[in-house]
């Protein structure tokens, strides 16, 4: 079933934003919730997610056109990921893995973790330089580049 892409509501009292680039092209499979594109105005800059698993398989506004809440975007059709996803179980089924050694293996391998030590009661505690890095936002990331900024040499704050 193939489902259009919409502008979403953007605000009160914004109408009107600008294509600022697809993440996907035509012919990507996607999953449901996986940003499509990024759209900006002047109150806020966001991504599109995809509302079901599918392929993208049409794309009817490029970078740079500017549209308003309600239009059209693109098309997304969730019986062709349907489609490929049979394929790939209709793969899998043909190829079957060499399994007739793994059970004595695993046996002489439960058999030496009984014998391990325990685990510590306390794991370390985590640091700052542990930490995960976060993604920069669509605006950060153009800001720091009209301003020749690497990124990843900047810390965090927060």
């Amino acid at each position: 079933m193939a489902t259009n892409i919409v502008v979403p509501a953007l605000g009160e009292s914004v109408v009107e934003a600008t294509v600022a680039r697809w993440l996907k092209n035509e012919g990507d499979a996607v999953r449901s919730g996986e940003a499509l594109v990024e759209l900006e105005t002047d109150k806020v800059d966001l991504e599109v997610p995809a509302e079901s698993d599918g392929v993208l398989t049409k794309i009817t506004r490029q970078a740079g056109e500017d549209v308003q809440i309600g239009d059209v975007l693109g098309v997304l059709d969730a019986s062709a990921a349907a489609d490929a996803s049979e394929a790939k179980a209709d793969g899998a089924e043909n190829t079957e893995p060499d399994t007739a050694e793994e059970p004595a293996a695993t046996a002489s391998a439960d058999k030496s973790s009984a014998k391990a030590e325990p685990a510590p009661a306390q794991a370390p505690t985590p640091t700052a330089e542990d930490a995960p890095k976060g993604e920069a936002t669509p605006v950060a990331k153009r800001m720091a580049a009209d301003s020749n900024v690497d990124l990843r040499n900047v810390s965090g704050s927060g």
